[in-house]
């Protein structure tokens, strides 16, 4: 039996468009009726319209679809839904990988107000680093800004991290470099290996405070004493440069905005 466009679309619960823009890719061939001129459409047609929408659903495009369905073997099409089943994993992967990014942030959110100021041994968690700007100056060279805008397109797994130079830091010199931070067990999944603009901060045992800073003002030196003083008084030493992971901004609509860091010092035992 053949029917009308307007009853296959009814059918499939779609829009006599969509029938149309099927039929326009390949997927459907039509067939005049004789008496009114009428474009119909075979029964079979409803279950490979069924078969696009599936596909469709898994994440083919409609070309991909139409492709699918013309397809010239069986292992063509077994190839062509191997490809889209690793994708599928690897978007399930991210998906998965970004909920634990924001269920580790409102972990933070919560207790931040808590926790301003308060200082805290811990093995911090390996970190990418990749720097964009120095102090307020960015930091030119093309590589390194598509580098930065490709990470950009990584978030919720990238997020802004400030570098402190320990050096700088300890002779009280206003001085930190700006730029993107990725977890170490997510730049693994993402293919991130430390470069000519990439730092690794590999997982170490470290002093953890969150840093709440008003307005606009950068990170200053004197913000970090009490953790330096903490450290000395323990009986360490800071041996890596501090870093750290934004946590959140309130107001910033507001000139008296607020914003909090969660930041790690590494460190070693005093000889």
């Amino acid at each position: 039996m053949r029917y009308s466009i307007s009853k296959i679309s009814q059918i499939v619960g779609i829009s006599s468009e969509a029938v149309r823009l099927y039929e326009k890719k390949g997927v459907l061939r039509s067939r005049k009726n004789p008496v009114n001129g009428y474009r119909t459409f075979h029964t079979l047609d409803i279950g490979t319209l069924l078969r696009c929408r599936t596909y469709a659903q898994l994440g083919l495009s409609l070309n991909e679809a139409a492709d699918l369905i013309n397809t010239k073997s069986v292992e063509e099409a077994y190839e062509c839904l191997s490809r889209q089943e690793e994708r599928l994993a690897r978007q399930i992967e991210m998906s998965q990988r970004s909920r634990k990014r924001l269920q580790d942030l409102n972990r933070q959110i919560r207790c931040c107000e808590r926790d301003a100021g308060t200082l805290r041994m811990e093995k911090h968690p390996g970190l990418y680093h990749l720097d964009y700007r120095h102090n307020e100056l960015i930091l030119e060279g093309a590589q390194r800004i598509e580098q930065y805008a490709n990470w950009s397109q990584l978030v919720p797994l990238s997020f802004v991290s400030l570098r402190f130079p320990l050096q700088s830091l300890l002779r009280g010199e206003q001085n930190y470099y700006g730029g993107l931070g990725v977890m170490e067990e997510d730049a693994h999944f993402l293919g991130i290996e430390e470069g000519k603009y990439v730092r690794c901060f590999p997982a170490r045992k470290s002093v953890r405070t969150i840093l709440k800073i008003p307005g606009e003002k950068p990170i200053a030196p004197e913000a970090l004493r009490p953790a330096l003083d903490y450290i000395q008084s323990s009986g360490y030493k800071p041996s890596g440069d501090p870093f750290t992971r934004m946590v959140v901004t309130v107001k910033r609509n507001q000139p008296d905005f607020v914003r909090y860091y969660e930041m790690w010092i590494p460190i070693t035992e005093l000889n």
